[in-house]
């Protein structure tokens, strides 16, 4: 709670470390008076946000767990039961996580940014679709060799009691748009449907982060981390997109509409490493900026900045999980780039201080061309910090024109803001990006075939794991 080491405006922890001066010809005694009264302020916000994260991480690890550790993917083998009652062995990909923590599935699970379940995927709805025509021609197979069988759905509506088919309720000609049967009538030994008297062995599985449903065993469903619907028989009957987001359920089960993951995923982070990045760079550089701002203020910008970085990352790599605050971290670099414009009149050589911050921010866009870091987040989160923080930082005023010129820009900075925020939600819901082969590049370069292996979701169904 000891507040006596006050926060110096234009210098700060970045300012002391690059030996940022006054210039004392033009230190006036107005100037020193404007800096005096300024607010004291203690970072509540920065302390709150750091332990909700830390709490988030490890409840997420006490719940999912760890998923493989690498920067390309793991066979994951095994032995299970399958529809026809036999143990067979199988296997399926997992991405792995650089940064130790849950699986990409559990991390959208609890909130992490994943475009389609924020709203209606084209490519993934055009492959729902494929899936339920082939379900609507052939049914379901059936398979009865004496120990186990599926059961053919189009001879089992006369069976069903509840609902039943009858009028003026008669189930519809296709198959994909019957009911689930939650009350059926037994088959007799002489009925010539003998095959509804074995006991059903697979049903619907949602699988992988795209929607995909197979027609499996418990046991295998289990094994492919899977939800298994034991009261429905075909596809078409569950939603599996509902299934693979989680959280707060569709207001329709069909059409995604979680656009509150966009601040939600400020604080899920997808590993250990990650988090300590995160709370050692809030710690020490939001803290600092807190003192100078306030609570109020540097929320705005933190979540701003968050917000409008994940949503640009929403658009361009739609299929790309992200978790972590790094807009709002690029955000708040940009309050000491308008730190330094602020305070440009006092500073003994504001060249030389702002051309070492350009170069730090160069460095890290850099970084962020390797996986699993987020350069879109990255750069929309700079350019909102940059508008927010002038609008809302403290400054001083050194004359009137100098007054007059930060009014203004102020006033254009809100604007410019909430334009750009409005052309995002444009360029997300209504003129969606479904396929931009190159945007992945300014996000991560494949030096290697499987360097971005992880940054990529190929939607289809070709094979079990895509």
């Amino acid at each position: 709670m000891d507040n006596s080491d006050r926060r110096e405006l234009g210098k700060g922890m970045m300012g002391d470390l690059l030996n940022r001066e006054y210039r004392d010809d033009r230190m006036t005694s107005e100037i020193r008076e404007q800096m005096d009264e300024m607010d004291e302020h203690r970072p509540y916000f920065t302390y709150w946000v750091c332990f909700v994260q830390i709490v988030v991480y490890i409840v997420s690890v006490a719940v999912y767990g760890i998923a493989p550790i690498g920067i390309a993917e793991t066979q994951v083998q095994g032995e299970v039961v399958k529809p026809n009652l036999a143990i067979e062995k199988v296997s399926y990909y997992e991405k792995d996580n650089l940064w130790i923590g849950p699986r990409q599935a559990d991390l959208i699970h609890m909130g992490a940014k994943y475009s389609p379940c924020m709203r209606k995927d084209e490519n993934i709805e055009r492959a729902i679709r494929m899936d339920r025509d082939k379900e609507r021609r052939t049914a379901c197979c059936i398979n009865n060799d004496g120990c186990g069988c599926v059961k053919a759905q189009r001879i089992n509506a006369q069976f069903c009691r509840k609902p039943a088919s009858t009028s003026p309720f008669e189930w519809a000609d296709d198959i994909t748009e019957w009911p689930i049967c939650t009350s059926s009538n037994e088959a007799n030994e002489k009925d010539e449907h003998k095959h509804m008297l074995c006991k059903v062995a697979g049903r619907p599985c949602c699988v992988s982060i795209q929607g995909e449903c197979i027609i499996t065993t418990r046991e295998y469903c289990d094994f492919r981390k899977g939800y298994f619907h034991e009261n429905a028989s075909l596809c078409s009957q569950v939603q599996c997109m509902n299934e693979i987001c989680g959280m707060i359920p569709f207001l329709e089960p069909s059409r995604p509409d979680q656009f509150y993951r966009l601040w939600l995923s400020l604080f899920v982070h997808a590993g250990l490493f990650q988090l300590i990045i995160s709370v050692l760079f809030q710690f020490f550089m939001m803290r600092d900026l807190e003192k100078l701002a306030g609570w109020l203020r540097i929320a705005i910008i933190y979540l701003g900045s968050g917000v409008a970085g994940s949503l640009s990352s929403a658009i361009f790599l739609p299929y790309h999980v992200e978790a972590g605050p790094a807009g709002a971290q690029f955000g708040l670099l940009a309050c000491l780039v308008v730190e330094i414009l602020h305070n440009w009149y006092i500073l003994a050589s504001p060249w030389w201080a702002m051309g070492k911050l350009i170069v730090i921010i160069i460095v890290l866009f850099i970084v962020g061309l390797l996986p699993f870091i987020d350069n879109y987040a990255h750069l929309i989160g700079l350019v909102f910090g940059f508008l927010l923080s002038f609008s809302l930082l403290p400054y001083v005023n050194f004359n009137t024109l100098d007054r007059r010129s930060k009014i203004i820009g102020i006033v254009l900075s809100l604007i410019v803001s909430a334009g750009l925020f409005a052309l995002l939600i444009v360029l997300f819901y209504v003129t969606p990006v479904y396929n931009c082969p190159y945007c992945h590049y300014f996000n991560c370069i494949p030096f290697t075939d499987k360097f971005c292996q992880t940054m990529e979701v190929k939607i289809g169904r070709e094979n079990s794991y895509q």
